[in-house]
């Protein structure tokens, strides 16, 4: 009975109807197999298997809670693996289906599903094993922090490396040679991830983030391919972004270390990879610069040139902000004269003292 099942540490269904009945036990059984760390028996396997499609009537919030309870755990990549065999993954986030038939090429020696799920176990990786240099530990610690209903941005971040690829199918494309391409696979997939995340009923605020990591998710490796990166375009990035530059450069990260195809070449792994190292510490470096007090306002800016409120005040500001962190300007002084000079470039300042007065 159900005491000997507990004894022998095995999930096994009441019967078949009972599945029925509410197709989120179907979920539940996977779940508490993992939490639990049990083993389902071969019949009640073979029935979760054969009534996975009826989850696809089930409320999404439902589906989403048992879903994210196993992103919470570092197990999450092999619970994701044995959730594709049952077909549960597919039944629940019928997206991933396409991706099994991407096949490996040049820069992925996996499949397009394959390597989704590689990438979710590459993100425990480098949390655990300081891939990200210094500022790993502090990243690590933050990803533990609440994002909606309760749950980790860590386990939200588990859910995009999932679907970062989503696009892919859509955007598929062979060349003369025969070479596979996917331009824009992350604009296409971040839409998708998107719709996916208002689905499972995440939160307004959880949707957006989703969409904005996915659609993110190649610019750190993007950017190292770059002949110069220079602390303009790091500060741009990290602003763009702001604390979501931590999800974005782990998933970067674990998204390069799981696609080793043969075409791969070492040079461009390891600039790629010291890029991600370099702007994980920078950013806390530029975060901690912005929490402290501006330099200037944009009182000070709108009084300086005559301004009213608009799109240049933000622009002269930004500017500022990027020279403050790139060549460390301490004082008010320093940050009008850099103030000055773009003011001059965007024609709003034509003679060499300032309209306004200085405040």
């Amino acid at each position: 009975g159900g005491l000997r099942d507990i004894e022998q540490r095995t999930i096994r269904m009441v019967g078949r109807e009972t599945l029925k009945a509410d197709p989120i036990r179907l979920l539940r059984g996977w779940r508490l197999r993992w939490q639990l760390n049990f083993e389902i028996e071969p019949e009640t396997r073979a029935s979760i298997s054969e009534l996975a499609p009826l989850l696809r009537g089930e409320a999404g919030e439902r589906i989403r809670d048992e879903l994210f309870k196993v992103l919470e755990m570092d197990c999450s990549p092999e619970a994701l693996w044995e959730a594709s065999s049952l077909g549960l993954l597919f039944a629940v986030i019928p997206e991933l289906e396409p991706l099994s038939r991407i096949p490996p090429d040049g820069y992925h020696h996996l499949d397009g599903l394959s390597h989704s799920i590689e990438t979710v176990r590459q993100l425990g990786r480098a949390l655990q094993e300081d891939a990200l240099g210094p500022a790993t530990r502090r990243m690590a610690r933050e990803l533990r922090e609440p994002a909606g209903h309760r749950f980790s941005r860590l386990a939200r971040l588990r859910f995009c490396a999932l679907v970062h690829d989503v696009g892919k199918p859509a955007t598929a494309e062979r060349d003369e040679e025969g070479y596979l391409h996917f331009y824009g696979h992350e604009r296409v997939g971040a839409k998708m991830a998107r719709g996916i995340a208002e689905r499972l009923k995440f939160t307004a605020r959880d949707a957006e983030a989703v969409e904005r990591i996915v659609k993110a998710h190649m610019r750190p490796c993007q950017l190292a391919l770059e002949p110069i990166v220079t602390d303009r375009a790091k500060a741009r990035l990290f602003r763009n972004l702001g604390d979501l530059t931590i999800e974005v450069l782990v998933l970067s990260y674990a998204d390069r270390m799981a696609a080793r195809g043969p075409e791969l070449e070492d040079w461009m792994v390891e600039r790629q990879v010291g890029l991600i190292r370099e702007l994980s510490e920078r950013f806390f470096a530029w975060r901690e610069m912005r929490e402290r007090r501006r330099l200037i306002t944009g009182h000070d800016v709108m009084a300086r040139y005559g301004l009213k409120p608009g799109p240049i005040v933000g622009q002269i500001l930004r500017g500022v902000e990027e020279e403050q962190f790139s060549r460390g300007i301490s004082t008010k002084e320093e940050a009008l004269k850099v103030a000055d000079k773009i003011a001059r470039s965007l024609g709003v300042l034509k003679n060499d003292a300032p309209s306004g007065r200085e405040s």
